[in-house]
């Protein structure tokens, strides 16, 4: 899994007008939870912008004065009309403690179904797993080789390593969609059959 490294400072000042000040210069508000006691941190925008815009799964070391601290996105907050963001609540993990993560799904392999004109449909874009942090996967990979037209990849089919997927078995993950093109042909060969 990838790391980031983040220079954060400690707020003195809290509240929505300190906070909304800092959004003017450019800085981040943020809150760090899961020591033994939560701190009040910025940072700069456009080192959170590593983190806030990126698909893939970090883990984050912030600095903080001489501290450093591991931890993961808990929340985001958006402003509701420009989509800039708002503030940041971080959670510190430790290496001997297990965490619960959404982590993105890829597909692997070349489908039978899409080489004869479907189309690879995701259902879902991430799932949740549940592992120590050096087990944690940068990517679900979910093997598309064996799906022919119509038919779907579940959480079932996923060959979890070192971490315990935290969803229904039967949930599908991806499905070989057939273009409505195709669907007349395949009834008509299912009622020449």
């Amino acid at each position: 899994m990838k790391t980031i490294d983040i220079v954060a400072y400690k707020r003195t000042d809290l509240g929505k007008g300190s906070a909304r000040q800092l959004r003017k210069k450019a800085l981040l508000p943020c809150v760090l939870y899961g020591g033994k006691s939560h701190l009040h941190l910025y940072m700069n925008m456009a080192e959170a912008n590593d983190f806030i815009y990126t698909p893939e799964v970090f883990f984050i070391k912030v600095k903080v004065g001489e501290a450093h601290y591991t931890c993961i996105v808990k929340d985001l907050q958006f402003h509701p009309v420009n989509g800039f963001p708002l503030h940041v609540d971080l959670l510190q993990i430790f290496d001997d403690k297990s965490i619960q993560m959404h982590i993105p799904i890829r597909s692997v392999g070349s489908s039978v179904g899409v080489a004869k004109g479907g189309a690879l449909l995701k259902k879902v874009r991430k799932i949740s797993v549940f592992a120590l942090p050096k087990d944690i996967p940068a990517f679900i990979d979910v093997d598309v080789s064996g799906l022919d037209l119509g038919q779907t990849a579940k959480v079932k089919d996923v060959v979890a390593a070192n971490y315990v997927i935290q969803e229904n078995l039967s949930m599908p993950l991806i499905t070989i969609g057939i273009p409505r093109a195709l669907r007349s042909k395949v009834n008509e060969a299912t009622k020449a059959e």
